[in-house]
């Protein structure tokens, strides 16, 4: 409808009645500088398609999309794709549950510091390749409750993320999964990914995921067979699932002396922490005020 309208600023759509509408795809593909819209009265209950909806929207800050009703909707893809200055959008509303498509949807939402899917009914969903590509300002992606099954696609999902610090994919399943590969390509400051859960089909032999992943990435898995596949990636090691952050700050003194028993602990490998061979027992050398840090967001 308004597709490639480059010269609009602004927009309200309040009066609009949209009550018999069954397509909004690509409906502001392309409005490169608009920069703020008023959607909050759309009815978008018979709505089947939102795909490419506010592709390359450039200058969009923030979108408030509570309002939507998305029960009908089945396809999502590339949504907000190239949407590169926003910062804030409320998604609290979306019903998911018919949804087969997330690829692409956050590709390029480079200004986006956090986002909340927590909500979110990916039951359906068979694509989420390239989901939160290049979204380089995302410290944080709330997917615990995501139920993946029938996902054949997660090429690249968070390829590019250069802020995330950890990531919470409880229950990871890629038994219908054919594309994995570069999933943590280029999250240079990635630390710790909890896949306790982790499930993969025996016949599938794509276990390249942690390929081009951070040499100092921490995995917590109870997945044996997944543990003996990745370890063959430099610099992949394994928490022990029962233990958590609270622990392992017990284990670091505040002025960053070497703690004992290191020896006897899961922890002697290499990573962001680091056992020190030099210190007596083998045991943890730190710096505190970067680890103090990491404890209050995992705790």
């Amino acid at each position: 409808m308004f597709h490639s309208c480059k010269e609009i600023i602004e927009m309200n759509l309040t009066h609009f009645n949209t009550s018999k509408v069954s397509n909004m795809l690509s409906m502001f593909d392309d409005c490169t500088n608009l920069k703020n819209l008023d959607v909050s009265n759309i009815d978008t209950l018979k709505v089947l398609g939102m795909g490419r909806m506010f592709f390359g929207c450039s200058s969009l800050i923030s979108l408030d999309l509570s309002n939507f009703d998305t029960s009908s909707n089945t396809n999502i893809g590339t949504m907000f794709q190239g949407c590169s200055s926003l910062k804030y959008v409320d998604l609290s509303s979306f019903n998911t549950s018919k949804i087969n498509y997330f690829d692409n949807l956050f590709n390029g939402c480079k200004s986006l510091t956090s986002i909340d899917l927590s909500s979110f009914n990916t039951s359906k969903v068979t694509h989420m390749n390239n989901m939160f590509r290049d979204c380089e300002s995302l410290t944080s992606i709330n997917i615990s409750n995501f139920n993946t099954k029938e996902v054949e696609n997660f090429n690249n999902i968070f390829d590019g993320c250069k802020s995330l610090v950890y990531l919470d994919f409880l229950d990871m399943d890629l038994s219908s999964a054919d594309n994995i590969g570069n999933m943590f390509d280029k999250c240079n400051n990635l630390i710790y990914v909890n896949i306790k859960n982790y499930k993969i089909d025996n016949n599938n032999r794509n276990y390249d995921f942690f390929k081009n992943s951070p040499s100092n990435i921490a995995v917590c898995t109870e997945n044996e067979e997944l543990k003996e596949k990745i370890k063959l990636y430099k610099g992949c090691s394994f928490i022990d699932c029962s233990d958590n952050w609270y622990k392992l700050m017990n284990k670091i003194t505040e002025k960053g002396e070497c703690v004992q028993n290191c020896t006897s602990t899961n922890y002697k490998y290499e990573y962001n922490f680091k056992c020190i061979s030099n210190c007596l027992s083998g045991t943890y050398i730190n710096n505190y005020n970067i680890y103090i840090i990491y404890f209050w967001i995992f705790r």
